[in-house]
């Protein structure tokens, strides 16, 4: 091995990293930054991470609350140790696909580096480096490629694969989605026969399956425990009654008119089939036809399974990981089942391709977290404005304000309209119930009681509508009452 070349390759990933990273560093506040800073580590994780059953973080949190680690210097280091990981994560995965494919030319190993990269790299993970747990989650996904790489090097010693999903699950549950049609993949290079290639399948689907679980009794224990009910958890993946629903949310949608369906959906979908399709329409397969076509049939179910499973999910972005991904690994697979004899001009294709759709990603994760830093000052403005306007109130009044209550207007949004929609990355924290009272207590800096109250609409702001923040008409007093509604 070229030490001086791997060393050039890793320095590669790096700066797609940071590239794809840029706009979120050295420092990022996601929405739930206030319940941290509010009720601390500890408590954070009881009410967060025991409910979503993720261990991993869980136990962290247990730690960092014994520790003098402040909330900014925690969220300096998990973002410096999420670039190493991820990082990590992309040269693994390359190092094990080329393992795979070791007489490809140097122009094919070039292009598995980026696919790799542009794997990983994905208008879902931006999302990776965006939380609080960040290096959390991306230590979910190395665990989940050292599993690959256990599959490609040591297909029969399945406990040390299902330990890597054990572990990658009590991180971040949905990045184990992404391993079975990765697998699928390698275990298709590596199959002799039609046979081993369905026995080997069903093995790699009992593993899945039987951390999925294993992740479910880990989140009953939890909930349990905590007395605290499951959310954001691998109830999504196994719930039914989930699954129907978002059938019914995809007929509605068509009902009203598809325009109103995210076509990212569409456009991934069609890509992904058209890679998969592709090598048996071009007879470029270098291996059993009956087998390519099953592969590509059976990635073609997961691709819809991830639509049916994800789409009306309210986290949308970071949940669809999988799905997500299924464009770079339809570029995997297309890249390990071309044909060496007509290989070099489509090379240069997929190339050519591969760059576009990692340079689409690093601009969209930046377009994104663009947005997301003036969201944040916005919010910060607010804040500060409130925490004035309360100063000022109990300094004239000579009484201090013990409670706040807040209510909705009619038609209030998550997110501003002259703002990028994406979700939690782009919402306001005072729009987002899960956040917004301990952003209050915490920004008025006392012991005041906050608490939702949806009758000051009408009794107190007489059912009035805005669509900007307005400190004299939004925020009223009554003696030690504020009375907030919010846009």
């Amino acid at each position: 091995m070229n030490v001086e070349k791997e060393y050039k390759k890793i320095l590669i990933i790096l700066f797609l990293v940071i590239l794809f990273n840029f706009n979120l560093l050295p420092i990022n506040y996601p929405t739930d930054i206030y319940n941290i800073l509010e009720i601390g580590f500890a408590e954070y994780a009881k009410q967060w991470f025991a409910p979503a059953g993720r261990l991993v973080g869980l136990i962290l949190f247990f730690v960092l609350d014994k520790t003098i680690i402040s909330v900014n210097m925690y969220i300096v280091i998990m973002k410096f140790l999420s670039i190493i990981i991820s990082s990590i994560s992309i040269y693994i995965f390359y190092k094990t696909l080329i393992q795979l494919d070791k007489d490809a030319s140097k122009l094919k190993k070039n292009i598995y580096l980026l696919a790799s990269a542009a794997t990983l790299l994905n208008r879902s993970t931006y999302q990776f480096f965006y939380y609080t747990e960040s290096a959390i989650m991306w230590l979910g996904v190395l665990f989940v490629i050292l599993a690959l790489k256990n599959l490609v090097q040591n297909e029969k010693k399945y406990l040390r694969t299902s330990i890597y999903l054990f572990i990658a699950m009590n991180c971040y549950q949905a990045v184990i989605l992404f391993y079975l049609p990765v697998a699928i993949i390698l275990v298709g290079v590596k199959a002799n026969t039609i046979k081993k290639f369905f026995v080997d399948i069903i093995k790699n689907g009992i593993i899945v399956l039987i951390n999925l679980l294993l992740g479910y009794g880990i989140l009953k224990i939890l909930t349990f425990y905590y007395n605290a009910k499951a959310f954001r958890s691998t109830e999504f993946v196994l719930t039914f009654d989930l699954i129907l629903n978002n059938f019914y949310y995809i007929y509605s949608v068509f009902c009203d008119g598809a325009h109103n369906l995210n076509l990212s959906y569409i456009y991934t979908t069609i890509i992904v089939l058209s890679l998969f399709l592709s090598p048996n329409i071009l007879n470029l397969n270098k291996r059993v036809s009956i087998l390519s076509i099953w592969l590509a049939i059976t990635i073609s179910m997961l691709e819809v399974v991830g639509i049916i499973s994800t789409i009306n999910f309210y986290c949308g972005d970071r949940i669809q990981f999988a799905y997500v991904s299924m464009v770079g690994v339809s570029l995997v697979y297309f890249l390990l089942y071309l044909n060496t004899d007509k290989e070099k001009a489509i090379n240069i294709l997929i190339l050519i391709f591969t760059i576009i759709y990692l340079a689409f990603n690093i601009w969209n994760a930046n377009d994104i977290t663009k947005w997301h830093r003036i969201v944040r000052e916005r919010d910060e403005n607010i804040l500060n404005t409130i925490n004035l306007k309360v100063a000022e109130y109990e300094k004239l009044q000579g009484i201090e304000i013990t409670r706040v209550e807040y209510c909705y207007d009619k038609n209030y949004v998550r997110c501003d309209y002259d703002i990028r929609e994406t979700k939690e990355s782009t919402q306001r924290i005072l729009a987002s119930e899960w956040v917004v009272e301990n952003a209050i207590k915490y920004t008025l800096d006392s012991e005041v009681v906050v608490e939702e109250n949806l009758e000051i609409y009408s009794t107190v702001f007489q059912e009035k509508e805005w669509d900007t923040f307005n400190i004299d008409e939004q925020i009223k007093f009554k003696e030690n009452i504020m009375y907030y509604c919010i846009y």
